[in-house]
């Protein structure tokens, strides 16, 4: 080659090696090509994905297609991962008219495409490129062997930016819903606030994900996951991000530091998803502990910007659950009792287990235990329990019915009237009551009825609550 194409072929290899990123080695091609073939135009498109579809991803001059894609046939590709040099087009060099659909030929026309070149990966086509030029330009030796250089490192120089993008890409994204990553979240969050962009953090927890799981098996579990992720990507605007930061936990960032707005956003997610869960087939209740804070307007900094929105879930759990919390000054002291969420998460797996068992005897006690516990839980902290007792109140509400596990499911099933040995058999567990008395004087079934609104004949639920809170106070 002359010295002045190798002198391009060098430049181009130079500059493009030096980079990953497809968008500056698509600049460094078209730029290299210019200088190489001062062509009328160039189109450069490159096939992103296993199909046949072909993205535009540059192009100069007026040379443009009416969609963002074209779609060779079979029959074109294979002819041009064969050909040598160029695939010339025009009146005189035409490419055989069964190679293309009559509107492919009217556009090659229109846009005075003369000739076509491949850019081939081992047995690939991954990119084609149009140059638009007079009928008559022919190109010299050098110019092909130049331009076959080029497309040639350029393949694989793109191929390489692609793994690395796709690497990458995997690196930060969570593999079940696609969302981005705990990793990523980090990284994100550091940026924003070291660039002092005022952002909002929300934090979506799903209640009791554990016992979900146990209840349901991981397969549910996932779905689970996955339709939160769907409803979240489904609410927000491109400028927002999101994460799954946890397990059972959603993270999205969104443009400004106004809570209220966070606020709305949130709720209209939360409905979003329990709308979705609602056409779901398992009696599950699905709620969300939602908490937010704000950068800079609530939290100075972003250490501080996440342990504020993870404290505000934490005391919205403290609150009963399904609660939107907005961190704000004192929260904090209300809501660090570290004794109590040690605790709790030491027995957590062993109320799971147990409340797992009872819903695979007895579906309908299950849900009967979820709405004892609810209650109860309301009850409680009416009389001003602390909150100690009030989630050992909502444990013993879920497990005040455990000793039907040990019930025959013949007898759990009846619907005739016991035998005597039967009735025995149920009635073999007795919890003394022994703080009944401290609960009779407020938990009378009026006070019960004007302050929840409960049924008049709802009274064996109502001796259910008090029952949980009597198990509850002997079990402490």
């Amino acid at each position: 080659m002359s010295e002045q194409k190798d002198m391009i072929l060098e430049n181009f290899l130079s500059s493009a090696i030096r980079t990953l990123d497809t968008d500056e080695i698509y600049n460094i091609l078209m730029d290299s090509l210019i200088l190489l073939l001062h062509p009328q135009g160039l189109l450069l498109t490159q096939n992103l994905n296993t199909g046949r579809s072909f993205c535009t991803v540059r192009r100069w001059g007026e040379v443009f297609f009416e969609k963002d894609y074209s779609v060779p046939s079979d029959a074109f590709l294979e002819e041009i991962l064969h050909q040598k040099g160029l695939l010339l087009a025009g009146p005189d060099l035409s490419i055989d008219d069964s190679l293309l659909t009559p509107r492919q030929s009217r556009w090659l026309a229109q846009q005075k495409i003369h000739a076509i070149k491949a850019i081939r990966y081992q047995q690939a086509v991954i990119g084609l490129l149009y140059i638009a030029d007079s009928s008559d330009r022919i190109y010299t030796e050098d110019e092909l062997t130049c331009l076959d250089r080029i497309c040639y490192y350029a393949a694989y120089l793109l191929r390489n930016a692609n793994l690395y993008h796709n690497a990458y890409h995997s690196s930060i994204t969570d593999s079940l819903t696609s969302l981005y990553n705990r990793k990523h979240a980090f990284e994100c969050i550091k940026d924003a606030c070291s660039t002092d962009t005022p952002i909002s953090l929300i934090l979506l927890d799903i209640d009791d994900f554990k016992l979900y799981n146990e209840l349901y098996g991981a397969t549910e579990g996932d779905n689970l996951i996955t339709l939160c992720a769907q409803a979240i990507l489904s609410k927000i605007s491109p400028s927002d991000l999101a994460f799954r930061y946890g397990t059972d936990v959603f993270m999205i960032l969104t443009q400004g530091d106004d809570p209220t707005s966070a606020g709305a956003l949130a709720n209209e997610i939360i409905h979003n998803i329990i709308s979705l869960r609602s056409k779901n087939d398992t009696v599950w209740d699905t709620s969300i502990t939602c908490g937010i804070s704000t950068f800079p307007s609530i939290s100075p900094d972003a250490k501080t910007l996440l342990h504020n929105a993870e404290q505000a879930i934490y005391y919205g759990k403290l609150g009963g659950k399904g609660h939107l919390t907005v961190y704000r000054t004192g929260l904090e002291t209300r809501s660090t009792d570290s004794n109590l969420r040690t605790a709790y998460e030491r027995v957590a797996p062993t109320i799971y287990a147990l409340t797992a068992a009872i819903d695979a005897k007895d579906s309908y006690t299950f849900i009967h235990s979820m709405n004892v516990s609810k209650y109860a839980v309301i009850l409680a902290r009416d009389l001003g329990m602390s909150e100690n007792d009030i989630e050992l109140v909502r444990d013993a509400g879920m497990l005040h019915d455990i000793g039907k596990i040990s019930i025959p499911e013949r007898i759990l099933q009846k619907t005739s009237q016991l035998t005597p040995e039967e009735y025995e058999i149920i009635n073999f567990i007795d919890i003394t009551p022994r703080f009944l008395p401290v609960f009779a004087e407020k938990f009378s079934f009026e006070y019960l009825r004007k302050s929840h609104k409960i049924p008049l004949f709802s009274n064996k639920l109502v001796t259910d609550y008090i029952r949980s809170l009597t198990f509850a106070c002997t079990a402490a």
